[in-house]
């Protein structure tokens, strides 16, 4: 290998940390900007120019089921597995890059093994950081205190709306509100970093501040929030633009 190129696998390396070490700051000052504001915007336009085309992040879907039946899934839930076997081949190839990993599905927690290769990916790789997307109604005390044993560094959990029967509604599985509130605390308890994920659509765009302070002020975590991104012609989810500047 050239000096050039060992001097551009270091800057690399060196960038990925440092965006890794930062991005707390920019998610909780992005989960708090308004929805398409001139602060999320530079925070965007920020993180690309610094990160340039370097995947500081991989994203991982593991599983292709879940348990609920959001109205938003894009997922087909034909609930395939990726073979432990392909994952940690995936995982291997990780062995000196810096990179953050994000485990997604389906439901990720549907999965028996999810705690072991969350280990594995710590224990095995320059993996620096695990963060984990879930509904987080399967999060019991025991799995989440398992999952910090094994090093998940972060969870981010689906949360619809403050409200039960409009969240329950929207995931089309009665109690899941309950659910999901109750891991939400159990990921707390175990000591794991946790974040809500909302995405902001004409069920729940009018309720975006009433769900950022329960979040903040009930449940005692960080709200993230994204535009709902539309999965067909027509999408009556898609929020008109009047709805979204009022929020």
């Amino acid at each position: 290998m050239t000096k050039d190129n060992n001097h551009r696998g270091n800057r690399i390396q060196l960038k990925a940390k440092v965006m890794i070490r930062c991005q707390d700051v920019l998610l909780k000052t992005f989960g708090k900007a308004k929805p398409s504001s001139r602060l999320q915007s530079i925070i965007q336009k920020f993180s690309k120019r610094f990160v340039g085309g370097y995947p500081y992040v991989i994203k991982l879907d593991v599983i292709d089921k879940c348990n609920l039946n959001c109205k938003m899934c894009y997922a087909r839930n034909t609930g395939h597995e990726v073979p432990s076997k392909n994952i940690l081949y995936i995982l291997r190839q990780f062995d000196k890059v810096p990179i953050r990993l994000d485990l997604l599905g389906g439901e990720p927690l549907l999965r028996e093994d999810i705690c072991e290769i969350v280990r594995y990916a710590k224990s095995n790789t320059a993996i620096q950081e695990i963060v984990l997307y879930t509904n987080g109604t399967l999060a019991t005390e025991i799995l989440t205190k398992n999952f910090f044993d094994a090093g998940l560094d972060k969870a981010i959990i689906t949360f619809i709306s403050h409200i039960p029967h409009k969240h329950d509604d929207f995931t089309r599985v009665p109690d899941s509100w309950n659910k999901t509130v109750a891991g939400i605390g159990n990921f707390v308890k175990a000591g794991i970093k946790t974040y809500t994920f909302t995405a902001l659509h004409t069920e729940n765009i009018q309720d975006f501040d009433n769900i950022y302070e329960f979040v903040t002020n009930k449940l005692k975590v960080t709200p993230l929030f994204y535009q709902y991104v539309p999965q067909k012609l027509n999408d009556p989810l898609l929020t008109p633009l009047e709805l979204w500047h009022k929020a």
